[in-house]
């Protein structure tokens, strides 16, 4: 009852300067392919992005978020 809305938050890698550690091959239906994703060591940050524009609860975020945001 006193959840008014759930958000989205996502890392911010680049001002945390996370780092590749290592690449894997991924597999698709029991093959490895030649593609490959990064394996990243994420660093500790309290820094994170919240895209308000775009998620049906803006109204709700907005009305709590500083002024200057």
């Amino acid at each position: 009852q006193d959840i008014i809305c759930t958000v989205n938050l996502q890392h911010n890698c680049l001002d945390a300067k996370c780092r590749d550690l290592s690449m894997k091959h991924l597999w698709q239906e029991h093959i490895q392919t030649d593609r490959t994703m990064s394996i990243m060591e994420h660093q500790p940050s309290p820094e994170y992005f919240l895209n308000t524009w775009s998620i049906h609860n803006y109204q709700h975020i907005h009305s709590v978020l500083p002024e200057f945001l």
